[in-house]
């Protein structure tokens, strides 16, 4: 399986050491920036719902996680849009997944790297 930040690797020059350090702080970001969503979400505060989206989709983009970052764009747009917190939970849901999916693969990749 291909790692889901072969993208950011090669923008690295293909340097295992940086890629293993911007992933780990890219996951540290996400972690963080999660639960700002989901207490967002649980308090109805729509401007902060948007700006977590933001903030996430944005180290998501950077990293070339180009379907987590559509996600959350798309959670950051529904939060300006609409009050309807189900909504909300449902794209959050999608996000978390996507996000759980790429640190499985990440977790493989290191797998094979280090072995």
């Amino acid at each position: 399986m291909p790692s889901p930040f072969a993208q950011l690797q090669e923008n690295l020059g293909g340097d295992w050491d940086e890629t293993k350090t911007v992933v780990g702080l890219f996951f540290e970001s996400a972690q963080e920036q999660l639960q700002h969503l989901r207490a967002a979400q649980q308090h109805a505060d729509a401007a902060r719902l948007a700006y977590a989206a933001h903030q996430l989709a944005g180290a998501a983009g950077t990293c070339g996680l180009d379907q987590l970052s559509t996600t959350l764009r798309d959670l950051e747009q529904l939060a300006t849009t609409t009050t309807d917190s189900s909504a909300w939970s449902e794209t959050l849901e999608a996000a978390d997944r996507e996000i759980n999916r790429i640190r499985q693969a990440w977790n493989e990749t290191l797998h094979v790297q280090d072995t």
